[in-house]
C-alpha cells in the first residue's frame, strides 16, 4: 500500500524534470552555503576557493549536471553580481560574495524545498494530465479518497 500523502511519493512525480538555469544557480548557492564556503567557521577563518578549484568541487557535488552547465551558471552568478572574483592581490583571485548575494540567497532558499501542498497543487492543477490521472488512479487503487480540495 502506497501512502499517497508522503513527501517521497509526491516527489516521484518530479524526478524527470529538467533543471532550469535558475535552479542550477540555486543548487550551486545552496551547496556553497551548506558546506560553509565563503562562511566564517568557529575559528573565525573563511573557506574560499579560486574559480577552478570551485568548479572541480561543484562537479563532484553535482555529478548529474554537465560541467559546462555548471561553469555557465557560475559565470552567470558572476555576471549578476551575486559572486565576484576578489583580485585585490594579483596572486590571490578568490571567489567571494558580492552585493546581490544576500537577496539572491533569500530567493534561493525559498525555492529549494517544495511543500507537500505545492507539489500536490502542481500535480492536480498543472499542465500534465498524466500526473493528475496517475495520482487519482493510485488513490483509488489504495482505497484512499483523493484530496482534491487544495
Amino acid at each position: 500500500m502506497v501512502d499517497v500523502t508522503s513527501r517521497k511519493y509526491l516527489e516521484s512525480y518530479f524526478t524527470d524534470e529538467v533543471d532550469s538555469p535558475e535552479d542550477i544557480q540555486n543548487k550551486i548557492l545552496m551547496v556553497m552555503k551548506q558546506d560553509g564556503i565563503m562562511e566564517r567557521n568557529e575559528d573565525g577563518k573563511m573557506t574560499v576557493f579560486k574559480k577552478r578549484p570551485l568548479l572541480a568541487y561543484l562537479r563532484i557535488a553535482f555529478p548529474n549536471i554537465k560541467p559546462s552547465a555548471i561553469n555557465r551558471q557560475l559565470n552567470n552568478l558572476f555576471k549578476d553580481d551575486v559572486l565576484k572574483i576578489w583580485d585585490k592581490y594579483k596572486t590571490k583571485p578568490y571567489v567571494i560574495k558580492s552585493r546581490q548575494y544576500e537577496s539572491r540567497m533569500r530567493r534561493a532558499t525559498s525555492r529549494v524545498q517544495r511543500s507537500k501542498t505545492d507539489m500536490l497543487f502542481e500535480i492536480l492543477m498543472g499542465d500534465d494530465p498524466s500526473k493528475r490521472m496517475r495520482y487519482i488512479t493510485d488513490c483509488i487503487a489504495n482505497g484512499v479518497t483523493p484530496d482534491l480540495d487544495v
